[in-house]
């Protein structure tokens, strides 16, 4: 469940997988990593190169967790744009946990904040 207040479409350079944390490369997104902007998250089910996808860039999202995290924790994205907490990235905040994870491909509730 999401609650969003800000989606756009965009066309994924490479195939990207659904609660993942999206950067823009030129005119396309693909999974964020841990260095660079992240603009949102992905909504779209799983998408191939060149489809188009839905990235929620503001509100409430589901993001895969790469790890445990607590909620009320900064996050950010790993290599394959997982959440862990911001502390153990060098890439920007991506948003704040608002529930838990507690392990490795649980879903975490995100609030997505601009950049």
């Amino acid at each position: 469940m999401s609650e969003q207040l800000l989606i756009k479409a965009f066309i994924a350079k490479n195939d990207i997988e659904k609660n993942r944390f999206i950067s823009i490369i030129n005119d396309k997104v693909k999974h964020a990593t841990t260095s660079g902007k992240i603009i949102g998250v992905s909504c779209s089910y799983n998408v191939k190169a060149n489809e188009r996808i839905d990235v929620g860039m503001i509100g409430i999202f589901d993001v895969e967790a790469a790890y445990a995290i607590n909620p009320g924790v900064s996050v950010a994205a790993t290599t394959d744009g997982r959440a862990i907490t911001h502390s153990s990235a060098t890439s920007d905040i991506a948003g704040v946990a608002i529930t838990q994870a507690s392990a490795q491909g649980d879903l975490l509730r995100v609030l997505v904040l601009p950049q």
